[in-house]
């Protein structure tokens, strides 16, 4: 199917019922967030890890915590839904992926506010990302292999009214939302390159497009992105696609802080090339670098918390100098700072709860939970896969 772009302002509810279509310009943000919201899967566009604003949870009570609510979404057509992900947590709303759609979950019961039940029905890649008052919701199609199209969609954070949609020709296999702007990144089977598309996040009018590149991660940094191309890397800004500056090596930003990003050479066709590095994104000047690469990274600006299988380092964000090291004796997730604490997931093992400081443990519960810990708003999220738990004082 050709390269399209189909805009619908769409009141979900509204339009079951025969009601009006609303154009998606008359349409007000219901809320935006606030201090301490969750509104990346690695809470901000940076994927930093880091939520500065949490104060409930903290080395003084987080042994203590009870298990407050749990819910075990649906699981999505087979062969198509990943396992379930860490949700996100935006004004006292929990949006988890539900089935083949997604949830909205009170933080303080965990009972159903709305749903949308098909919004990603057989669609895998799937991603959720709060902006400006709306959620984002992008997937591939899952059994179209040979020519699969990517759906973005904007729902109305806080009823789950669809606002508009998009339907492109490129899966969306990466995705970057952040200056009011959602980047998309997949094969065009059509023109049989890759492609970029800046989309308006207001709209979903198409702002930008770059061919022959890919997003290099999700993770944004001043207002720039990272592309993959023939060339190497290429930074562009978030909102116009323009060029900013170019690096022969391939770059994988794997989080950032404020203007820097945090990155690795792509293993493929680097030669040698490997380490951790802080890279400006005005214009790609290298801070520091190290020689050992890593698999997840986090910062809180005062420092970088990098992951390589078993083992979790901090540096300075600065300088670069190994401040401790740490490991935990099995496959390590994402790590989190938040409360005054560092929290790793640790694979078939309880999370070890850490002192961002030098390492040492503080405590380690919340069994067998994956990819990474949630902390916002006084309550601490886990997943296994398959249930949803959320712990407070």
């Amino acid at each position: 199917m050709g390269m399209f772009l189909r805009r619908i302002a769409v009141v979900a509810i509204a339009a079951v019922l025969g009601g009006a279509v609303t154009p998606a310009s008359a349409e007000s943000p219901p809320f935006g967030a606030g201090p301490g919201d969750w509104t990346h899967d690695g809470v901000d566009a940076g994927n930093s890890g880091y939520n500065p604003a949490e104060r409930i949870v903290n080395a003084g009570n987080v042994g203590k915590l009870k298990q407050r609510w749990s819910v075990t979404p649906k699981p999505g057509a087979e062969g198509c839904a990943p396992a379930l992900p860490a949700p996100l947590v935006v004004g006292g709303l929990a949006y988890v992926l539900d089935g083949d759609g997604v949830t909205a979950l009170d933080v303080g019961t965990g009972r159903k506010v709305w749903r949308d039940a098909k919004i990603l029905d057989s669609m895998d890649f799937r991603r959720i990302v709060f902006s400006d008052g709306m959620l984002v919701v992008a997937g591939s199609s899952c059994y179209a292999n040979s020519d699969p199209d990517g759906h973005l969609y904007a729902l109305d954070a806080a009823s789950g009214r669809r606002l508009w949609q998009v339907v492109q020709e490129p899966p969306v296999n990466d995705l970057v939302v952040d200056e009011g702007t959602v980047v998309t990144s997949g094969w065009a089977t059509m023109t049989n390159e890759d492609t970029v598309i800046g989309y308006n996040g207001f709209d979903g009018a198409k702002r930008w497009t770059r061919t022959g590149a890919t997003l290099a991660g999700p993770v944004s940094a001043g207002g720039r992105a990272l592309l993959h191309d023939a060339k190497g890397t290429t930074a562009v800004t978030v909102d116009a696609g323009r060029a900013v500056w170019r690096s022969r090596t391939r770059w994988t930003p794997l989080a950032a802080s404020g203007s820097t990003f945090l990155a690795v050479p792509d293993p493929v066709g680097q030669g040698d090339q490997s380490g951790l590095a802080a890279i400006r994104a005005g214009n790609g000047g290298i801070l520091w670098r190290h020689e050992d690469g890593a698999d997840a990274v986090s910062t809180d600006g005062r420092r970088v918390y990098a992951v390589t299988g078993d083992e979790v380092t901090a540096f300075h964000a600065n300088k670069g100098t190994t401040l401790w090291t740490r490991h935990l004796n099995a496959t390590a997730g994402k790590p989190v700072r938040a409360g005054g604490l560092l929290y790793v997931t640790v694979e078939q093992r309880p999370t070890a709860i850490l002192s961002p400081v030098d390492g040492d443990l503080v405590a380690d519960r919340f069994d067998r939970a994956t990819g990474h810990v949630v902390v916002s708003g006084g309550r601490l999220y886990t997943t296994d896969g398959g249930t949803l738990r959320a712990y407070g004082p």
